[in-house]
């Protein structure tokens, strides 16, 4: 749907059309019940329509991992004065090598909380 070419009238005709649409749905509830009340069984819950997808925060696997950031840190903290390079911090998060890799070379780069000791060796600052 291109919203560019959305005019007023065109909103107001899917606003009808979506407001018949769930009143039709209602009506083919109270039937599934009432058919279900002279056949004394169960109802089962009609189909309905999709509510709209709102724009929101991630959902699913995504949603629950924590930030690379505090992963990394939390295994910089843990490795001790000597540090430990991104393919340890990999094992030991259960993340990718190539993701730690990139992040410590671009954000870890100009991040304060943590210090290059030497190369491929990082420790918290």
């Amino acid at each position: 749907m291109n919203l560019s070419n959305l005019t007023s009238a065109r909103l107001r005709s899917v606003i009808s059309l979506v407001e018949q649409k769930e009143q039709l749905l209602s009506r083919a509830a109270k039937i599934d019940q009432q058919i279900a009340g002279l056949l004394g069984g169960e109802v089962q819950t009609p189909l309905k329509s999709a509510p709209p997808k709102a724009a929101s925060k991630a959902t699913g696997p995504a949603a629950k991992k924590p930030l690379l950031k505090d992963v990394i840190l939390s295994a910089l903290r843990k490795a001790g004065p000597g540090g430990i390079g991104p393919k340890q911090i990999a094992e030991r998060t259960g993340r990718s090598e190539g993701a730690i890799s990139v992040w410590l070379y671009t954000t870890g780069k100009t991040s304060k909380a943590i210090k290059k000791v030497a190369p491929g060796r990082y420790v918290p600052a």
